[in-house]
């Protein structure tokens, strides 16, 4: 009986030990997901001029959400990735009155965002893919 429980604490000691080593991947290795985390700002959308001094900023998070800025209302929502596919879910918006020209460019943000179906990333820049290579949001990163 003594044997045995010398046996099952090294065994205990030793995943204690491993462990952390077990979730050190190389930054290579991570999951599609965790390379989109972190704060964007768009620089370009299909359908629109961006308005001056209206910034559309979103931030992914690893618990897979997003939330962000329009231009004039936040938003936040889900995300789902898998390989290169990206999909949203239903946002939550506010509902500010906002300048028309705001407006117009939030509409065409969200429609594209409904759009979205892979990504890509460049260095520092996020493409937003609909179908096979329309891109209909480009973003960059903040930090």
């Amino acid at each position: 009986m003594q044997r045995h429980g010398k046996k099952r604490a090294w065994c205990v000691l030793a995943f204690i030990t491993l462990w952390p080593l077990i979730g050190c991947a190389p930054s290579d290795q991570l999951t599609p997901r965790y390379s989109l985390v972190g704060e964007w700002i768009v620089t370009s959308m299909e359908g629109t001029d961006l308005v001056t001094n209206t910034p559309i900023t979103f931030r992914f998070a690893p618990d897979e959400t997003i939330a962000g800025t329009g231009g004039c209302n936040q938003f936040s929502g889900a995300y789902f990735v898998e390989n290169d596919a990206l999909r949203f879910g239903q946002f939550m918006v506010t509902a500010m009155n906002c300048k028309k020209a705001q407006n117009a460019q939030e509409k065409h943000f969200f429609a594209n965002m409904g759009l979205v179906n892979q990504f890509e990333l460049a260095g520092d820049t996020l493409l937003l893919i609909s179908g096979d290579s329309d891109i209909v949001i480009t973003a960059k990163a903040m930090n």
